[in-house]
């Protein structure tokens, strides 16, 4: 492992290359110009009383931790380019940075805010942002639908102004890497656009700018949690459909739960209650297309008028009327 004290400066104007393996900064390594290149194929470890300046590109196939105390100098990228998995960490924010990985994930360390540019370059390359928060003030380019990776764990920011792209989650576990435990969104005349599915376990925060969901949001409920929306300080602040589930533990008894949706809806009570199925019989169960969901919803008719079929067809659902008086209040069959 080296570990440098003195001072490394990259003046020249034409590319410079240095490989090594692992490297310790105790001094200042300073990468001057933007066709200057510094290649690590090891770990790179900033220490407290360090200056790091990055003008250039700066690669890494290891890990990168930055415990320096001053802000860092770097308006250059730091790219990750390993094929194992790689970690960030930083006592500061970074500016650019891309992920150009052929396998393996890189994974923040740390709290992290990125306030240049973050480019994923594939659909190999992945962002983790593990138990962490990652606040993104730059921009996004996921040109190549490259992912960041969420878990029940991770919090997402999106502050700072100007454009920002199109968000990309990671989908290959459904409920853990494209979940988000909070997500906030505070940029201000700006849309941020859901390129997939993002399901939000906690809160979201729509401080200012536009979500546009494109059907991709989900705000998720489940034995724990039930995900809500914060209150928002203008209007419109997401555009398209959002899924809202409300999770209703199994009772071995039957049941009144109060519920209501916030939103109104030219759909039917049996698409988005009963999931576009019902049962025409009392002895056989009708399965919906998404196992565990779908509500079981009876009234006057049954499956004729969509309902789920039972010996007398009794109503389950009502709608409820506020009164003057609680003698005025109105309950109604549908």
């Amino acid at each position: 492992k080296n570990i440098f004290t003195l001072c490394i400066i990259l003046l020249c104007s034409s590319k410079i290359i240095i490989a090594q393996t692992s490297f310790s900064n105790n001094g200042i390594l300073k990468i001057s110009n933007a066709t200057d290149t510094f290649f690590i194929n090891g770990n790179f470890t900033n220490n407290a009383a360090a200056n790091f300046i990055n003008e250039g590109n700066f690669f890494i196939q290891g890990n990168f931790i930055n415990n320096q105390t001053a802000a860092l100098s770097c308006n250059g990228t730091i790219a990750f380019t390993g094929s194992n998995s790689q970690s960030v960490s930083s006592t500061n924010a970074l500016t650019n940075i891309t992920v150009n990985k052929a396998a393996g994930s890189v994974t923040l360390g740390s709290n992290i805010g990125i306030t240049g540019t973050l480019k994923l370059t594939s659909t190999t390359s992945k962002l983790s942002i593990g138990g962490n928060t990652l606040y993104l003030i730059g921009s996004l380019d996921a040109g190549n639908n490259g992912f960041i990776t969420g878990s029940q764990n991770s919090n997402l920011t999106i502050d700072g102004s100007g454009s920002f792209g199109t968000l990309f989650i990671d989908q290959s576990s459904n409920g853990t890497s494209n979940a988000l435990q909070n997500f906030t969104v505070n940029r201000n005349n700006q849309t941020i656009n859901l390129g997939n599915t993002l399901r939000v376990l906690n809160v979201l925060t729509p401080t200012a700018g536009t979500i546009a969901s494109s059907g991709n949001l989900v705000m998720a409920s489940s034995t724990t949690n039930t995900a809500r929306i914060a209150t928002a300080n203008s209007n419109n602040y997401i555009t398209g459909d959002v899924t809202v589930e409300r999770y209703i533990s199994a009772l071995n008894n039957r049941a009144y739960r109060l519920l209501t949706p916030t939103v109104t809806t030219t759909t039917t009570i049996k698409a988005n209650w009963q999931e576009g199925v019902n049962n025409t019989s009392t002895s056989v169960n009708v399965s919906s297309a998404t196992p565990g969901y779908g509500t079981h919803i009876t009234g006057t008719g049954g499956s004729t008028n969509g309902f789920d079929v039972t010996q007398n067809n009794s109503s389950s659902l009502f709608t409820y009327t506020y009164g003057a008086t609680e003698a005025n209040d109105q309950w109604t069959a549908v």
